[in-house]
């Protein structure tokens, strides 16, 4: 194996880009999503940069630490910031400190802020985050703000819609645009926010280079993409009991056909993605070698994420290792390994 990387976690700090090159009339905006768990963040933010940067999973706190994603055109670069859904007081205990102090401390690093609001809760009566980030919003930043009301789709009582949202409107003096309808996930209205958000750009230095859509690290971006797959069959509070330790990370230079990486008899997994990265010449592609494990707090855990056969982790794997090789563009092997490791730190 040649380019062996030590699993360390140094691999997951943030891309440095050093310097970048600045088109002489260089514009930045850099706008922090903000609102609760679900309100559909990490969806709007991948369809803003057209890029599926943060993972999106319909359990609320997906997304645990703050992300950046960019969308760069001409030359104007808009920086977005994804952040951990706001936890309400009476929902302190049930998450990680840096889960609950990242929506806040990620406002003051914003030039605008897109409080983004669940339009269908707001109509069922269960705003119970939204009421209290209203209630903080004020005292914690005085950044200006638009208000994006997202999943109007599915909502029928516009009018009651209207009267809450006004009374949000009052409560932070620093909205200076919207309700914003939009549907992230149906692409609804999104390209209007897009273009308010242009105008909001002013003269200085991009983040990141162009074309580049995200500083996350290889290795976290991998890890989120893995992450994504519990997430989407684990139910209950099982999804956030589950810690990832990388183990193995390293590159080969392997010939083309063992490369090709088979999910059945005659189905290869990713050619086009193999191809991308092959030497037409010697026949040689690069693949990376990934080896974790999913580190729980009970043999009962274990057996759930294991699934009957060992099923479940294998199907894990496998749509992890596709979504892997799609965005890297080249091929992965990747093995999972399911440890237990109780926690000693419960009191009772």
């Amino acid at each position: 194996m040649d380019d062996y990387q030590s699993a360390d976690q140094m691999q997951a700090m943030p891309k440095v880009f050093g310097n970048i090159e600045q088109p002489a009339d260089a514009q930045i905006g850099k706008f922090v999503v903000f609102g609760a768990a679900n309100a559909g963040k990490s969806t709007l933010v991948n369809r803003l940069t057209g890029e599926d940067v943060s993972i999106v999973s319909p359990r609320p706190q997906t997304t645990r630490t703050r992300i950046l994603a960019a969308a760069t055109e001409g030359s104007r670069q808009m920086v977005f910031l994804d952040t951990p859904g706001v936890v309400s007081r009476q929902g302190l205990r049930r998450v990680e400190r840096n889960v609950v102090t990242s929506p806040w401390l990620t406002l003051g690093e914003a030039d605008l802020i897109i409080i983004l609001l669940d339009a269908y809760k707001l109509t069922q009566k269960t705003e119970e985050v939204e009421k209290y980030i209203f209630r903080n919003l004020g005292h914690r930043t005085d950044v200006p703000a638009v208000l994006v009301i997202n999943k109007i789709d599915l909502v029928e009582d516009h009018e009651a819609l209207a009267a809450k949202i006004a009374d949000y409107k009052q409560a932070y003096s620093n909205i200076i645009e919207g309700p914003i309808y939009i549907s992230a996930l149906g692409n609804v209205n999104v390209d209007e926010l897009k273009v308010f958000l242009q105008s909001k750009v002013r003269p200085g230095n991009w983040e990141v280079p162009a074309g580049v859509s995200s500083d996350m690290s290889t290795l976290m971006r991998v890890e989120e993409l893995i992450r994504a797959q519990w997430f989407a069959r684990l139910t209950g509070y099982l999804p956030y009991v589950v810690r990832q330790k990388n183990v193995v990370w390293k590159y080969a230079e392997v010939p083309k056909e063992q490369g090709m990486l088979q999910d059945g008899p005659g189905h290869a997994a990713e050619p086009r993605a193999a191809e991308q990265d092959a030497d037409c010449n010697s026949g040689m592609q690069k693949v990376l070698y990934i080896e974790q494990q999913l580190i729980v707090p009970s043999e009962g855990v274990a057996k759930i994420l294991l699934g009957t056969g060992g099923q479940k982790i294998k199907d894990i794997g496998r749509d992890a290792r596709l979504s892997i090789a799609r965005a890297l563009g080249h091929p992965v092997r990747l093995h999972l390994q399911v440890t237990v490791e109780k926690d000693t730190t419960h009191r009772k």
